[in-house]
């Protein structure tokens, strides 16, 4: 009794230390990322063009050129950031601010959704601190320029209102926010259909409400877009990601590698939790988790194991098993060897994912980089291909362009690659360009026979950011081209 008393005393407090440590951290990289004039990640500069084009009036879902290639997302995300870029100007800032308060967003309803249902500041605390330690688990994900932290945010608040609405109005909010989750990023179908399972345990006929207004709309917006943009929306949307094909090494790889490797620690305690529940709590409750556990397992693992799946695809797997964490570490707090367990656990998975956040400051080599490119592409005659990034050349004052990763992400399709390589071939060979930035060994399969043919390779080479990580990033070379005279 003594020494279980002594943990009640002082067990709070490393709680509170580690959890406040833990969040601050995430706001102190926020601060260094978000003003960062560059991209940090490739998919940040698309993003950008898509804002671009909306500011201009022009469609995002659309056929491919040279001048634009949509990447394959619902669109709330960049009619959000258009709308806030039109007020406050063009900037990634805007775009990382809002993936910031969507992270913010989630941290709160952590918070709430763990105290609420262990009456427990300190519990709400935990499930807050230990999603918020898990950045570099994350893939560094949570202020990047993307729509990922903005459908998990929507995706959160619905899921809270189904586990602890108590009347059918809260359920048909939790229908739109689902649906505005699904608009953002769609991938949070599967999320969707999980929620409304696990809801009928705790509602029963009610959850029909949150259908109700979650099918329509999202039935109705699909069929809306489609219509509107001619078939594209359903194309960009939906065949094109089935398109990327799985990467089979990963079916048992994620459990081999992923889970095991780095994810096991919290993986045994959402274990733990899913079977504890079906005692501690009423059947209806228990299913609801397990149900939306599930769900989130086969989103992740669904997501994973796809061509272009990084470890972003486990944000979710970690807003849960958080959340579970800090409701079993609560429930647990009158057994000494338990509470003990779950916190050599936390410990364990925050030393596999550690790591020391001025690494993720964007460094002055990266900056170097970034401004010695487009210092190149300003002082250059002429419009310039940055296939790489061509938000780069937007920067610069010139014509934005296509990017390399989404040309090839839609020759992926074996059906129309002859199409769509034409397309793009063609509106390439119609702007002229005097001079192309790629890098020569990943230069789309579209254009490289006419590059390589009619541009001459100079000794000029530059580098841009893929990736920002644990050091300085990944800085892909990238190659000058210039139009040979004649043609």
């Amino acid at each position: 009794m003594e020494r279980l008393a002594v943990i009640k005393k002082y067990l709070p407090f490393a709680v509170w230390i580690f959890s406040a440590y833990s969040i601050f951290v995430l706001f102190y990289i926020a601060a260094y990322q978000i003003p960062f004039n560059f991209p940090l990640e490739w998919i940040e500069g698309p993003m950008m063009d898509h804002i671009i084009r909306i500011l201009d009036g022009k469609p995002i879902y659309t056929a491919p050129s040279i001048d634009f290639v949509p990447s394959p997302y619902t669109p709330v995300y960049f009619y959000l950031s258009a709308a806030l870029c039109s007020f406050f100007g063009v900037s990634l800032s805007i775009l990382r601010i809002i993936s910031a308060i969507s992270t913010l967003s989630i941290l709160i309803t952590l918070f709430m959704w763990a105290r609420k249902e262990t009456s427990s500041n300190t519990a709400g605390i935990f499930a807050s601190g230990l999603f918020a330690s898990t950045y570099w688990l994350c893939a560094n994900w949570f202020f990047l320029a993307r729509s990922d932290m903005l459908s998990l945010a929507l995706f959160m608040w619905a899921a809270y209102l189904v586990r602890f609405s108590e009347g059918r109005r809260p359920l048909f909010y939790a229908g739109v926010l689902m649906f505005l989750s699904i608009m953002t990023k769609q991938s949070a179908v599967i999320f969707a259909g999980g929620l409304f399972t696990a809801g009928i345990f705790i509602h029963r006929k009610n959850i029909l409400f949150f259908a109700l207004s979650l099918a329509p709309l999202t039935l109705f917006s699909f069929i809306a877009l489609n219509e509107l943009t001619y078939g594209w929306f359903e194309y960009l949307v939906l065949e094109m990601p089935a398109n990327h094909g799985t990467i089979s090494t990963r079916f048992l790889s994620f459990f081999t590698e992923d889970i095991l490797k780095y994810r096991l620690p919290f993986t045994i305690l959402a274990v733990w939790f899913a079977i504890s529940i079906f005692t501690s709590m009423k059947k209806s409750r228990a299913m609801f988790y397990l149900l939306l556990a599930m769900s989130v397992l086969a989103a992740t693992y669904l997501g994973r194991i796809k061509v272009g799946g990084a470890t972003n695809v486990f944000i979710p797997f970690f807003m849960m098993t958080a959340l579970f964490t800090a409701i079993l570490f609560k429930n647990s707090a009158n057994s000494t060897k338990t509470v003990a367990i779950i916190a050599v656990a936390v410990i364990v998975q925050s030393a596999i994912g550690a790591f020391n956040p001025l690494s993720y400051r964007p460094s002055a080599k990266i900056t170097k980089y970034s401004e010695k490119l487009l210092a190149f592409v300003e002082n250059t005659k002429g419009d310039v291909l940055v296939l790489p990034s061509g938000y780069m050349a937007y920067l610069a004052g010139k014509t934005p362009s296509a990017h390399t990763c989404l040309i090839n992400d839609m020759l992926s399709n074996k059906k129309r690659k002859k199409e769509f390589s034409e397309m793009v071939l063609n509106s390439f060979i119609e702007r002229n360009y005097p001079t192309v930035v790629v890098n020569e060994k990943r230069i789309p399969e579209s254009l490289k026979k006419n590059i390589l043919k009619n541009y001459k390779k100079t000794k000029r080479q530059f580098g841009i950011v893929k990736w920002i990580g644990r050091s300085d990033g990944t800085i892909e070379p990238v190659n000058v081209f210039e139009l040979k005279k004649g043609k």
